[in-house]
C-alpha cells in the first residue's frame, strides 16, 4: 500500500509512506513510522517512537529504546540494541553500523 495510515493501531504488509499512530506494524516499510511503538520486518527510512523494533533497518531509529538485528544507519535513544554488526550490541545515546 502507498500513502498514509492514521489511527491508534496501524498494520500494513508492504508499506510505502507513513504510519502515524500509537502502534504501527508493517512487514516492509519505506519512509516513516511515528508513534509509541513501531515494528517492521524490513524498514527503510525513519522510525520515531518510544519503542522501535526492526528485523533489518536502513536509515534512522529515534526513540527511547531502539532494537534491530541489523542496521545500515543510526540509532539515537536511551538504549540502542543492534544484535549483529553494530558498534556494540547495546549502547546508550547512539549506535550504528555502515
Amino acid at each position: 500500500a502507498k500513502g498514509m495510515q492514521l489511527g491508534l493501531v496501524n498494520q500494513m504488509g508492504e508499506a510505502t509512506g507513513a504510519q502515524l499512530g500509537f502502534i504501527n506494524l508493517a512487514d516492509s516499510l519505506s519512509w516513516l513510522q511515528l508513534g509509541g511503538f513501531g515494528a517492521a520486518d524490513q524498514m527503510t527510512g525513519v522510525q520515531l517512537g518510544a519503542f522501535n523494533l526492526a528485523e533489518e533497518a536502513t536509515g534512522l531509529q529515534y526513540g527511547v529504546v531502539n532494537v534491530t538485528n541489523e542496521i545500515r544507519g543510526i540509532q539515537i535513544g536511551a538504549m540502542n540494541i543492534i544484535k549483529k554488526g553494530g558498534w556494540l550490541v547495546a549502547l546508550p545515546l547512539i549506535n550504528g553500523s555502515f
